[in-house]
């Protein structure tokens, strides 16, 4: 008798405990997306200046990931992946600030107030200078990567690395967005 009385009251209680787990299905008081992230700063979030998206801008990444279409020789490719991973050790402090200066921005909610935005202004201009000093370094490791490819390969190059220096530049120019 016990053991049905006890089976009855557990059968009875487990709609109510999966019902109290559900919650009342509202998103933290927001009543649209809208509310919780305002369209200009959704606008600002995406186009802000990254390290993953200066990473994928590296000109010898894409080199190497385009090494076929470029017809390299094996030594040209060992060359270029050993500046690659110098490259990397070298910039691994700038993308670690950018992640740190990336993080202070997410942290500043919809209404910032005068000090906020003093901050972010701040913000913004050390993201600039640190995307500015990436860009340089690119730059400069193109140039070298440049002297390791024939006339041919270097044409092929300049239409494969055009549109990641149309995104660079317009990464730089903006200076972090938000």
């Amino acid at each position: 008798m016990r053991r049905a009385v006890l089976l009855f009251s557990l059968l009875m209680m487990a709609p109510a405990l999966s019902l109290a787990q559900r919650g009342d299905r509202t998103r933290s008081g927001a009543t649209s997306r809208t509310d919780m992230f305002p369209s200009d700063q959704m606008r600002e979030r995406a186009t802000a200046v990254t390290s993953n998206k200066l990473r994928d801008l590296d000109p010898l990444a894409i080199l190497l990931d385009k090494h076929r279409d470029l017809a390299l020789t094996d030594s040209q490719v060992v060359k270029l992946k050993d500046m690659r991973d110098r490259l990397g050790e070298l910039q691994k402090p700038a993308y670690h600030m950018l992640d740190s200066l990336d993080q202070q921005l997410a942290n500043v909610g919809s209404n910032p107030s005068a000090d906020d935005q003093a901050r972010m202004q701040t913000t913004n201009g050390f993201v600039r200078m640190v995307a500015t000093n990436v860009r340089q370094q690119y730059d400069s490791v193109e140039k070298a990567a440049g002297a390791l490819l024939t006339d041919e390969q270097k044409k092929k190059a300049g239409d494969v690395l055009k549109d990641s220096h149309d995104q660079l530049a317009r990464l730089t120019a903006r200076g972090g967005g938000r």
